[in-house]
């Protein structure tokens, strides 16, 4: 079986040059997709973050 990556916020924040309070907003409002580990912890897919680049380009 393939690994799965999962991105933390520190790593998509990093990513996408804003900050980690910016990346956990997104998520809460679903503008970007995120995976639940327990109450508080969330993880990404590098493919959904991708996605979301993708969809805001002009």
């Amino acid at each position: 079986m393939a690994e799965l990556a999962l991105w933390k916020s520190s790593q998509v924040a990093e990513y996408l040059g804003i900050s980690e309070w910016s990346v956990d907003k997104l998520a809460r409002e679903r503008q970007i997709r995120c995976v639940m580990l327990g109450a508080r912890s969330r993880r990404f897919r590098p493919a959904d973050v991708e996605a979301f680049v993708e969809e805001r380009v002009a």
